[in-house]
């Protein structure tokens, strides 16, 4: 059997390439690179699966901005495209199985909290992030409109995902990394004060990477589901979080949140996941790495980046 992770050298589609080698014994799992696929020119797509009899495949693969980071447009036409392909190529070479990663940033700004999976394009989308939710909604339904019965598909809907592994750059960082390396930063260099936008007081759900693509595994073994929330159960305030966060990394000084409400987007946009504890009746979330060994983790990695350990 032939698995194709889209994205599979990327921050999730990494840890899920090492988890479906596990899973799936005696499976070829195909992580191509961006020189090897490119997943924005369809005839390379058509050709890399006529070429490969691929029958599973995990799409993973995106234009991920990260916080306070999305280029709209940018963001828009990559993610529906390398989507729209993907899906495309794997009806026609008839793949038995697809996954679709999906996020909760394509549910609606004024969604319901904890969302569930019947309110996505119940509303409008967040507007900093409106290009990304547009693009991945498109696949959502175009892979809903296109496969058949007879073919598993789904999306799986992951909250905000962390740990050892994710690229750290100078900007654009997710949440959790672009925290912790301002309060890096601001130890390092024995700063007294610093600021954060918005209020903190946005309550939002996180999940170790290990643990979602351990969850979107499970999933394509056992949910029939063609939407659902995947999580560990572990929600926080911004502020708490970045009370963890400072612990962890060791700074002492004063932090503010110096922004509005309307900078921290929906004041609770945490998930719902009863779905996903009917599908998979042996899910535990609260087996899940905790956020405080998750975030200890990930501080460690980014030393090991920068040689300070």
């Amino acid at each position: 059997m032939n698995i194709l992770i889209t994205g599979g050298n990327g921050f999730l589609g990494s840890e899920l390439a090492i988890i479906a080698k596990k899973a799936y014994k005696g499976a070829i799992v195909l992580t191509p690179s961006k020189e090897e696929l490119d997943l924005l020119d369809y005839a390379a797509v058509d050709k890399y699966f006529a070429e490969n009899n691929i029958q599973k495949v995990f799409h993973c693969a995106g234009k991920v901005s990260g916080m306070f980071g999305h280029n709209q447009s940018d963001d828009m036409y990559v993610n529906s495209v390398v989507g729209l392909n993907t899906v495309r190529a794997a009806y026609k070479y008839f793949v038995n199985s697809f996954v679709n990663i999906g996020s909760t940033c394509i549910y609606p700004k004024d969604c319901k909290a904890p969302v569930d999976e019947s309110q996505l394009l119940q509303g409008a989308f967040e507007p900093s992030c409106s290009g990304m939710a547009l693009a991945k909604s498109l696949v959502v339904k175009y892979l809903d409109s296109t496969f058949i019965d007879d073919i598993k598909f789904m999306t799986v809907m992951p909250p905000n995902i962390y740990g050892p592994g994710e690229p750290v750059k100078d900007h654009g960082n997710h949440c959790i990394l672009d925290i912790m390396l301002k309060l890096h930063n601001a130890k390092v260099n024995d700063l007294p004060t610093v600021e954060l936008p918005g209020t903190g007081q946005a309550i939002r759900s996180f999940m170790h990477v290990q643990d979602c693509a351990m969850a979107i595994v499970w999933c394509e073994q056992h949910n029939t589901e063609p939407i659902i929330n995947i999580g560990s159960d572990i929600k926080c305030s911004i502020a708490e979080l970045v009370s963890i966060i400072a612990d962890v990394v060791g700074y002492t000084g004063e932090i503010k949140f110096i922004g509005t409400k309307e900078q921290d987007g929906h004041p609770d946009k945490t998930e719902d996941i009863t779905k996903l504890l009917t599908s998979i009746k042996y899910y535990n979330p609260c087996a899940c790495i905790s956020l405080k060994d998750g975030i200890a983790q990930l501080y460690n990695y980014v030393l090991i980046v920068n040689n300070e350990r």
